[in-house]
């Protein structure tokens, strides 16, 4: 939720819906959008309007990432909801050729129009135990109006193909990945930081921070406490119904 507009995707009915949490039993306002809009983000970075909000989701099978800004009424208690376009995400595999049990996150941020997509791609071949083999990527996106583009994308198995969180750093030069390692039993966080040139190229960096104890396909929370509020620096904050641990972002 950004302003005070909450809002969630449909997947099976490729739709997006959002309303207006100041109003007491507020009107859910639906938009078609896409083929599978899964995966949500929401960002004030794009406009400074405080009435309005950004959502950028990534569609797990048209592998496109939308930008729709959102517009509380000062009156009336409705939302209205406008398409900003839309950006082709290259080398990202469709769901229907994987898992849609396999991550697929965007994250935004408040301080600039960026976003960024982690999903699945074929890599050719099979496993071991018959599945299809894939690696994670990792694309940064320009979501501004007039400049939207593809910024850079990164394939590496320095990503950990078990990933299953993706939190965005409030900095807004990094993110960091949560994955399994079900054999030593813990959740390995890893850190994809990058620059950007003069004509914003980036230059992507994979630093693995280090592990926690809790374990879980779907049950792991993961966020960032900023500078802010941490006097030392950022600290990564992981949990897992009661267990929950700190580790220094770096």
């Amino acid at each position: 939720m950004k302003n005070q507009i909450p809002c969630y995707t449909q997947s099976t009915r490729g739709m997006l819906s959002c309303f207006n949490a100041t109003k007491f039993a507020p009107t859910v306002v639906d938009q078609s959008l896409g083929i599978a809009p899964a995966s949500i983000a929401m960002s004030t970075g794009c406009n400074s309007d405080p009435n309005t909000a950004t959502v950028l989701t990534y569609d797990q099978e048209a592998t496109v990432i939308d930008r729709l800004d959102v517009v509380r009424a000062t009156s009336g208690g409705t939302v209205t909801i406008g398409s900003a376009n839309s950006v082709s995400l290259s080398g990202f595999s469709p769901a229907s050729q994987l898992t849609t049990t396999l991550a697929r996150y965007v994250v935004a941020w408040d301080g600039s129009c960026k976003a960024a997509v982690l999903a699945p791609v074929l890599t050719g071949g099979t496993n071991p135990d018959g599945t299809k083999a894939y690696s994670m990527e990792f694309a940064l996106v320009d979501m501004a109006v007039g400049t939207m583009r593809q910024l850079g994308t990164y394939v590496t198995t320095s990503i950990p193909s078990t990933a299953i969180r993706m939190v965005a750093d409030p900095s807004g030069n990094d993110v960091v990945i949560a994955s399994t390692d079900q054999t030593a039993g813990k959740t390995v966080l890893t850190k994809v930081s990058w620059t950007l040139d003069s004509n914003e190229n980036p230059t992507f960096t994979v630093t693995t921070l280090g592990s926690a104890p809790p374990i879980g396909v779907y049950g792991v929370s993961l966020g960032i406490l900023p500078s802010s509020v941490v006097p030392n620096g950022t600290t990564i904050r992981v949990g897992q119904r009661q267990q929950h641990f700190a580790l220094a972002n770096q």
